[in-house]
């Protein structure tokens, strides 16, 4: 059941979660399916919560399967800059920014082509 959005403004850990959670096409549901807790939880955290303990921050960086300095606010540098590049790294991006549903039955179409593909390229 949806209430009324809150007009409350997010607190500064809040704010980097739901970006975080949302970055990853995840609901509220399933970070906290993920996680073992209630989306209650999940909503407390990304609107109420002040002073979140380390030991749910870091929960919250295993789900999201983000950096802890993201969700703490801290900035840090990537050892490289990795990933593909050029127009195979714009494909990756695009597909990135699809609907899981959509990115999940693009990754199924590839990965059955890659072995032709590799048996192909032989």
């Amino acid at each position: 059941m949806r209430g009324r959005p809150t007009t409350r403004k997010r607190t500064a850990f809040g704010a980097r979660l739901v970006a975080a959670r949302t970055s990853r096409g995840l609901t509220q549901k399933a970070v906290a399916t993920k996680m073992g807790i209630e989306r209650s939880l999940v909503r407390y955290y990304e609107r109420d919560a002040k002073n979140p303990k380390i030991e749910s921050i870091r929960r919250f960086s295993n789900a999201l399967d983000v950096p802890l300095e993201d969700l703490l606010g801290g900035k840090h540098r990537p050892l490289s800059k990795g990933g593909p590049t050029g127009e195979l790294g714009r494909l990756v991006k695009s597909i990135e920014k699809l609907e899981p549903k959509k990115r999940r039955f693009v990754v199924r179409l590839f990965s059955s082509q890659l072995p032709e593909l590799k048996r192909r390229q032989s």
